[in-house]
Formats: structure tokens, C-alpha cells, sequence
């Protein structure tokens, strides 16, 4: 993708006093001012021309800039969105508009793109516009159905990390459940635990079960993984 180069605006007459043209010594570190939109933004020379064609030309004597009275300069664009370009040209780290509760903020990052391509920042609009963002964050959903008593269930009692959710969905179904024949109540439900008298008191009897409501609960598990070195520019 070919990088957008616009002039600055507001340009002077090339016969206007020097003090109106930004210094054109590409990587000063000396702070600058400069106002996009309605935002202002100190930073130095060499981050605004370090990967952007509009700064480099914008510092390279060719174009003639008002200086504001601030001692800024003014450029007409989405200051909001610039923030993250010139935290890219800084860091070289592409920005993350995701969140759990919403998902990506497609519309930010088409702002964001527009911006970039204006500044003429090509490697953060390709990243975008190649939509890279979305392989950054993987979300993994397992599930279960667990029975019985919350209180005993390790399932719905479980400790997760923070990048996992747990979502629980309780229900109460019929369920035949087991009667010991001595009525003792830790055998209900489960022949196995009753022992040799309780086989004798049910002799020559079938086995009985009575309808009873039993708690289930499915049990959802969704695990956030994010891919950061996508991120790396």
C-alpha cells in the first residue's frame, strides 16, 4: 500500500520569516508541540519523522508551517486516533481495542487506519487493514454438566485465573433415585454404599427408587488467550 503524503496546512509564502518553518534537524530530541485536531501533543522531531513519510516531509524545509502563537503547529486531523499513532512511531506496538464484554472496536480501528494512512504511517495501516488484530485474541469455550449439591461440587466451586470466566446455569430435572431399605441417609441414591444388613433387609425384594428433583447445572468455561507478539511492529 502506497503511503498518503498531504501537505501541511496552512502553508506560508516561501519568502515569509524563517521563525515560521519548523526546524528541518531530522532526530532532535528537542521537545515539540505540535496540535492535531483538537488535542496537543509534546514529543520530539525524531518520533514524529521515525516511520511517518508526512512528518519527515513536514521536517524537511520543503514545506513552510505557521507556528501558532503557543509556539505549536497545527495539523487538521483526528486528534483522538492520533494519540496511537504516536504512541506506534514511539513504541512500535500496535493497539489493542478489545474488551471482554464487546469485543473488537472495529469503528476505532477504522479511524485509526484512515489516520495512519494520512500520516502516512504505512506499517500500522497495513496491520490493520490485513486485520491482524483479530488473530491477537483467541477465546476457548469448554462445558459440562455437573449434579448435585453446589456446596460439594468442586466443578462449580473451581478457581480460575483471570483470563478465564466461569458461567453457571443451574436447572432441576426428575431423576429415579435409589431407596435404601433401612432408610439410612447416606446410602440414598447409591446401592453401593449400603452394606450386608442392608442387603438383608431387603431380602428377596427389588431394588427401590423413588422420583425425586435433582440439581444440574451446565457449567460454561471460556479462556482468553492474547497473542501479543502480533502486536509487535
Amino acid at each position: 500500500m502506497e503511503p498518503v503524503v498531504r501537505p501541511g496546512p496552512a502553508l506560508a509564502r516561501a519568502d515569509e520569516p524563517a521563525n515560521e518553518r519548523p526546524s528541518t534537524v531530522v532526530g532532535s530530541d528537542t521537545p515539540f508541540i505540535v496540535q492535531i485536531g483538537e488535542r496537543r501533543f509534546t514529543t520530539t522531531q525524531s518520533s514524529l519523522s521515525d516511520g511517518s513519510t508526512y512528518f519527515k516531509a513536514f521536517f524537511s524545509g520543503r514545506w513552510i508551517h505557521r507556528k501558532l502563537a503557543d509556539g505549536s503547529y497545527f495539523v487538521d486531523a483526528d486528534g483522538d486516533s492520533f494519540e496511537h499513532v504516536l504512541k506506534y512511531m514511539r513504541l512500535k506496538t500496535m493497539p489493542l481495542f478489545w474488551k471482554p464484554s464487546v469485543g473488537f472496536d472495529h469503528d476505532k480501528y477504522l479511524s485509526l487506519q484512515v489516520t495512519a494512512e494520512f500520516f502516512g504511517v504505512a506499517a500500522l495501516a497495513e496491520w490493520i487493514e490485513n486485520k491482524v488484530y483479530l488473530d491477537v485474541v483467541t477465546v476457548s469455550t469448554t462445558s459440562s454438566i455437573v449434579s448435585g449439591n453446589c456446596d460439594e461440587t468442586p466443578a462449580l466451586n473451581a478457581t480460575t485465573n483471570a483470563n478465564t470466566k466461569l458461567s453457571h446455569y443451574p436447572t432441576f430435572r426428575m431423576a429415579k433415585m435409589y431407596v435404601c431399605p433401612r432408610g439410612i441417609n447416606v446410602h440414598m441414591g447409591d446401592s453401593r454404599r449400603c452394606g450386608t444388613a442392608c442387603k438383608k433387609a431387603q431380602g428377596d425384594s427389588a431394588l427401590e427408587f423413588e422420583d425425586v428433583e435433582v440439581l444440574s447445572t451446565l457449567v460454561i468455561r471460556q479462556t482468553t488467550g492474547f497473542d501479543l507478539t502480533l502486536c509487535m511492529g
